[in-house]
């Protein structure tokens, strides 16, 4: 790939140089590097056919990408950090030809659209996956902060960042991280699952019982989750946990949405249903008691005239005969 586009991909910010418009500067943490002559033409040339073809997204001066999360030593020295590869990630781009394939789809497509158009954000989650796959540190990061720019929430790319700073030995830039992933997104058992292993590797061997147990009460078959559980020497669920609910996890199960509804405003519709199915059968009850009532007032009274009529009173008759 031209390095105009991958400066234009992976890099921060290219400006042109207030000294000579021509030349344009490529900067990065740590300086402002001038490119050559031929580097920036080219790299002028790539900004113009991209500003030229997504609508204005991106301008001759683009902007500095900035995130909240720039302090933190594992992002701030990303210029840095080793190789480091994640395998089993590559799994993800099976059904796509493979990392490299998948990689120059989603540069092709960033470039035709821009890199600052927010609907295409997901792409740049996506691209940085490939580049953990390969072990491209730098790189990956530089795409989840791109991410993180168009989306400051984006609870994933979060998770993504805590991992590889996990990985790389940035502990506790990792927990800030995946910490303000799980508030974002407190039903995701994945996040949980690696803010536990978060917490186990910081040593705080309750908050890492915590949220194995949480992801669990979220995907009850996540095994991984039990397994670490065991390694710690702790149940899968408390003993307040056991019993009828146990069985769900806690309270919390309630919330897990069923053909978009949560389980816990099924059983709100369902007890509305057998309520009007009760008060329903209860009037035909009542309708048809009134009906009998009158019914047995009625041969009741005929039963009082028929002891009272002599023609009935068999007893009364033969006294009379007598």
């Amino acid at each position: 790939r031209p390095l105009a586009e991958i400066l234009y991909l992976y890099d921060d910010i290219f400006v042109p140089s207030k000294d000579d418009p021509a030349q344009l500067l490529r900067f990065n943490e740590k300086n402002a590097l001038k490119c050559s002559n031929s580097e920036s033409a080219e790299i002028e040339k790539c900004a113009k056919v991209v500003y030229n073809s997504n609508i204005g997204y991106d301008k001759p001066d683009w902007e500095k990408v900035i995130t909240k999360w720039d302090s933190l030593p594992g992002i701030y020295r990303r210029f840095e950090h080793p190789q480091h590869q994640e395998a089993e990630i590559k799994i993800l781009f099976k059904d796509g030809g493979g990392v490299e394939n998948v990689r120059h789809d989603l540069e092709n497509t960033i470039l035709l659209h821009g890199r600052g158009n927010p609907e295409i954000r997901a792409k740049w989650t996506a691209l940085g996956n490939t580049w953990r796959a390969t072990g491209n540190v730098f790189r990956a990061i530089q795409c989840f902060r791109r991410a993180l720019s168009l989306w400051p929430n984006d609870y994933d790319v979060l998770l993504n960042l805590a991992v590889i700073l996990q990985n790389l030995g940035y502990i506790i830039d990792s927990n800030a991280m995946i910490t303000e992933a799980v508030r974002l997104h407190p039903k995701g058992a994945l996040h949980h699952f690696v803010r536990g292993n978060i917490n186990a590797d910081l040593g705080n061997r309750e908050e890492a019982i915590a949220s194995y147990r949480n992801a669990l009460r979220i995907q009850p078959s996540f095994s991984t989750c039990s397994k670490r559980l065991k390694e710690l020497g702790a149940s899968p669920l408390q003993n307040d946990e056991t019993g009828f609910m146990g069985s769900f996890g806690t309270i919390e199960w309630l919330d897990q949405e069923f053909f978009g509804i949560s389980f816990l405003m099924h059983l709100v519709l369902l007890s509305i249903i057998v309520l009007i199915y009760v008060l329903g059968t209860y009037a035909t009850r009542e309708n048809k008691s009134s009906s009998y009532g009158s019914g047995g007032f009625l041969h009741g009274s005929a039963s009082n005239n028929k002891r009272n009529n002599p023609r009935y009173n068999f007893s009364r008759r033969r006294v009379k005969r007598k």
